[in-house]
């Protein structure tokens, strides 16, 4: 069975490069199916795009430079993307970040800004003039006087929970608010963005409900 299979799906083409055989006999028969599928599409003049698949094979800077040396030489073609079923360790530490309740305790005084990937479970302090940053949701246990800001990678479905009463600037994504009593009243909330796509308050009951998701993620913390 050659190394290098092509395959059609509803999302286009894709080219299997098995990773059961080595690298330099994936190069050959690669140049062999490139040359196949050129040939029969010669008189069409279609430009094709290929999604790489290494299956369980990570490739190396260097691989992938070789891998798009090879489709130069082809002008109709090019690599869509490069998929594998595995990732590398930075990935997957990244994954794990990202899906994990940090529990911080700081002082973030005037100026600093504290940023945490991931979820946060906020004991300390947000003095005037500090900002607590997070990719992920913010559950605030200690005090806020400065700017809360959830979903700082840009994503909408995250909340801050808690007693933002005397913060500054509550922001979530994209969105942002400038703190009155009125708006928000003094004890624990719930911060999130609706459908409309703008901030609304709730009780902190309802975040099972509105965002079953982060519900599960943050488990007994609340």
């Amino acid at each position: 069975m050659p190394a290098a299979v092509l395959k059609g799906n509803q999302n286009g083409y894709e080219i299997l490069l098995k990773d059961e055989y080595a690298f330099e006999t994936i190069l050959t028969d690669l140049v062999a199916l490139l040359d196949q599928v050129q040939n029969e599409t010669l008189a069409k003049g279609d430009k094709l795009s290929f999604a790489l698949n290494t299956q369980n094979r990570l490739l190396t800077e260097e691989q992938m430079t070789t891998l798009a040396d090879i489709f130069k030489q082809y002008r109709r073609f090019s690599i869509k993307t490069f998929s594998s079923n595995v990732v590398s360790k930075k990935q997957f530490g990244t994954f794990i970040e990202e899906r994990t309740v940090h529990l911080c305790g700081d002082i973030i005084r005037n100026g600093q800004v504290r940023e945490i990937v991931g979820d946060v479970l906020f004991c300390g302090a947000i003095h005037k003039g500090g900002i607590l940053k997070a990719t992920g949701s913010i559950f605030l246990l200690g005090t806020a006087e400065g700017i809360v800001y959830a979903g700082a990678s840009g994503d909408a479905l995250t909340v801050i929970c808690g007693d933002v009463a005397a913060a500054q600037q509550i922001r979530i994504a994209d969105l942002v608010s400038v703190v009155s009593e009125a708006d928000y009243g003094i004890g624990p909330k719930l911060i999130y963005v609706n459908d409309l796509h703008a901030l609304e308050v709730g009780a902190i009951a309802a975040l099972k409900k509105i965002r079953p998701k982060v519900f599960t993620q943050i488990g007994g913390f609340i």
